[in-house]
């Protein structure tokens, strides 16, 4: 289905092009031009996207549907305007107005995980909590509440990033000698993914911040994590080490006190 996306993708940049051709001032127009391209996703289609994240496994505050509308590149955007609307509404509508449409015939197999999530675990969930309408009730409060805590870690986590990681290094709270809560690991999270081309697993993220919080008087450290990663700590700052920086990075003196983990 990708190259779907990559012919849409394609149109809507020729269209942009030529929509830049035929305009005669181009200094206040050029920030103002952009496409959306729109899909026909509807909520059950967002339902199924949020039991894939649970049996995929996924944090807490991406515990949510399909976004209405997702940024591609600096002028294209893909929209949903169907979200809000069930399956069983639709086929409803058309065949009220006598429409026909048109079925791709593999959402029927089974050999797509997303098809057994349909056609199989929704129908059993439904069944259990005693209806289709609860079940999607039930994990749009979900999905709300996830978007909430999302926001507001976001936000604490911007402000934290601000004041403590930059491009070379982390700084823990109050100087190395407090416990990691929960924004400080998002932080941590968060500083790696902007200034690296590489991201750390789930897990390896459980183990740094294990050691933290387990070795707050031990100031001096290192902890591989795959990748060639090694994330280094110096007293409250933590670096992340590529390859051979790890083993040449810091004096003699320095290397020699630092405890190494595989």
């Amino acid at each position: 289905r990708q190259w779907r996306k990559t012919e849409m993708e394609a149109l809507l940049k020729a269209l942009l092009s030529k929509q830049k051709l035929n305009e005669t001032s181009e200094t206040e127009k050029e920030s103002k031009r952009f496409g959306l391209i729109l899909t026909a996703h509807h909520h059950d289609d967002s339902v199924e996207t949020l039991l894939l994240k649970l049996l995929r496994g996924t944090h807490v505050t991406n515990l949510q549907g399909m976004p209405p509308l997702v940024r591609k590149s600096t002028n294209i955007w893909y929209a949903r305007p169907l979200l809000s609307v069930s399956k069983k509404d639709i086929v409803r509508y058309l065949q009220q107005g006598n429409l026909k449409w048109r079925e791709d015939s593999s959402n029927q197999s089974n050999k797509y995980l997303r098809n057994r999530v349909r056609n199989e675990l929704i129908p059993l969930i439904s069944d259990l909590v005693g209806g289709t309408e609860t079940l999607h009730t039930r994990l749009d409060n979900l999905s709300q509440q996830s978007k909430e805590l999302q926001g507001d870690l976001k936000a604490r986590t911007r402000k934290y990033l601000e004041s403590h990681g930059n491009a070379e290094h982390f700084v823990l709270p109050n100087d190395g000698n407090q416990h990691l809560e929960l924004v400080h690991k998002h932080a941590l999270h968060e500083w790696i993914r902007q200034h690296r081309p590489f991201q750390i697993p789930y897990f390896q993220m459980e183990r740094v911040c294990d050691k933290i919080n387990e070795e707050l008087c031990n100031l001096q450290w290192s902890l591989h994590v795959g990748q060639g990663l090694t994330v280094q700590r110096e007293g409250a700052i933590l670096r992340l080490i590529h390859g051979q920086e790890a083993l040449t990075s810091g004096t003699e003196e320095q290397s020699s006190k630092i405890q190494k983990f595989s």
